[in-house]
C-alpha cells in the first residue's frame, strides 16, 4: 500500500465510552442502538449544516472517515483545494454537535504520510506517521477538551487553497476557527466562533445553554483533579465568549434576531466559583 501526503485529525469523544459500556444495562435492542449509531447522526448533522452554511453540495472528494469505539479520524489529501479548510469546518461542527448532545472532544491534527482507505469488504485501513503524531499529541499533549495543531498546518493551507477570488475570504474564515491557547498551542475555537455559525438567532442561544450546561455537570465533579482542570479551562472560555458577545450585541448596539438570546446575554454574568 502506498502513502500520500495528507491531512489528518484525531479525535475522542470524551465521555462516550462510558455511554457504550452502560448499554449493557439497557433492556431494549432500541437503546443500545440510539447510542451506538449517534457518531455516525453526528457526521450527517454536520455535512447538512456544512451544506447550510457554506453552500457545499456535494462531498468533497478525498475526504475519509474512520470511527471505532469513541475515536473519530478525519482525513484529506493534503493537495485538495481547500481541504484544510473543509477538515477544521468539520472538527467544528463537530464539537459543536457532540456539545449540544452533551459531550466534548480532545484530539489533534498532524500532516504527512498516511494511508487511509477502505475497501469493497469494508475493511478499514489506517496507518503512518501521520496518524501516530495526531494520536499522540492528542493523548499526551492536548490535555484539554480542544483540537490542536501546530502552526504550520496553517501554512500548508495558504499553499493548497483555491485560487480562486474567494481566497481571501477562505483565510478570513480560518483565522475566525483557530485560537492560540495560554500554552502556545493553537485549537480549533469552537467558542467564540459561535457567532460566525449561528449568527444572532436562536441556535446560538441553545449552544450558549448546552455549554453552560455542560459547565454545570463538570462542576458536580470538580473534586476529581482531572475534571477540575476541565471545568477550569471550559469555564474561562465560556466567560470570553459570553464577554465577547456581550459586547459586540449589547454595547455595540449590533442586530439581534433573537430577543430571547438578547436577553440571555443581557441577564448572563460571568460564571464566578469563588
Amino acid at each position: 500500500m502506498n502513502y500520500q501526503e495528507r491531512i489528518v485529525a484525531y479525535i475522542d469523544i470524551l465521555g462516550f465510552s462510558e455511554k457504550i459500556r452502560n448499554t449493557i444495562k439497557k433492556n431494549t435492542k432500541e437503546e443500545i442502538e440510539s447510542e451506538t449509531n449517534k457518531i455516525n447522526n453526528f457526521f450527517e448533522n454536520i455535512f447538512e449544516t456544512k451544506r447550510n452554511k457554506f453552500q457545499i453540495n456535494n462531498i468533497e472528494s478525498s475526504r475519509m472517515i474512520s470511527n471505532f469505539s469513541d475515536s473519530v479520524v478525519i482525513s484529506y489529501l493534503l493537495e485538495e483545494d481547500d481541504g484544510i479548510f473543509h477538515l477544521f469546518t468539520d472538527i467544528l461542527f463537530l464539537c459543536i454537535t457532540v456539545l449540544l448532545d452533551g459531550y466534548l472532544i480532545r484530539g489533534a491534527i498532524s500532516s504527512g504520510k498516511l494511508h487511509h482507505s477502505e475497501n469493497n469488504e469494508s475493511i478499514i485501513k489506517l496507518y503512518g506517521p501521520a496518524m501516530l503524531s495526531a494520536y499522540d499529541m492528542g493523548e499526551n499533549i492536548a490535555f484539554y477538551p480542544r483540537i490542536i495543531f501546530e502552526k504550520e498546518i496553517f501554512d500548508i493551507a495558504e499553499k493548497y487553497s483555491t485560487k480562486c477570488s474567494k481566497k481571501t475570504e477562505k483565510f478570513k474564515d480560518l483565522n475566525n476557527l483557530i485560537k492560540k491557547d495560554f500554552d502556545g498551542l493553537y485549537y480549533i475555537n469552537y467558542f467564540s466562533s459561535i457567532d460566525y455559525i449561528f449568527g444572532a438567532n436562536d441556535g446560538q442561544l441553545v449552544y450558549l445553554k448546552a455549554f453552560k450546561d455542560k459547565l454545570i455537570d463538570l462542576q458536580k465533579e470538580i473534586n476529581n483533579n482531572s475534571v477540575k482542570s476541565k471545568y477550569l479551562w471550559l469555564k474561562e472560555k465560556y466567560n470570553i465568549a459570553i464577554k465577547n458577545l456581550k459586547r459586540k450585541y449589547l454595547n455595540d448596539n449590533k442586530i439581534i434576531e433573537c430577543q430571547k438570546l438578547y436577553e440571555y446575554l443581557f441577564n448572563e454574568r460571568e460564571i464566578n466559583d469563588e
